[in-house]
């Protein structure tokens, strides 16, 4: 699309479609971190636990460690969510890089 060309959206946009884009985007955004409550933080730290806990029933040890990079990394968000909460994410974050060097370690020793 040629931004520098008037649209002809009837939005009314007068040539600066992606200036309003841009604005609807931080819009949205705004409206998400807003409506984030405490609730919904808690709930998502739930499922990081339930992720995680599920990720040590697994028997093969490549799984394992995918699934626990998938619960440490939504960990990282709910930590991020509770005001930067620095213990959770440096925790998760070290357990996420620890899973992934041994992944990669088994990965070159075949």
């Amino acid at each position: 699309m040629d931004y520098t060309k008037p649209c002809n959206s009837k939005l009314g946009c007068k040539g600066n479609c992606l200036e309003k884009s841009r604005l609807i985007y931080l819009l949205i955004l705004a409206v998400l971190i807003y409506v984030m409550s405490e609730q919904t933080v808690e709930i998502i730290g739930y499922v990081a636990s339930a992720i995680v806990l599920f990720s040590f029933l697994m028997r093969d040890i490549k799984k394992l460690r995918l699934v626990n990079i998938v619960g440490c990394s939504i960990f990282v968000v709910y930590g991020v969510y509770l005001n930067m909460s620095i213990p959770i994410i440096i925790t998760n974050v070290a357990i996420i890089l620890i899973n992934v060097f041994y992944l990669a370690k088994t990965r070159w020793a075949k």
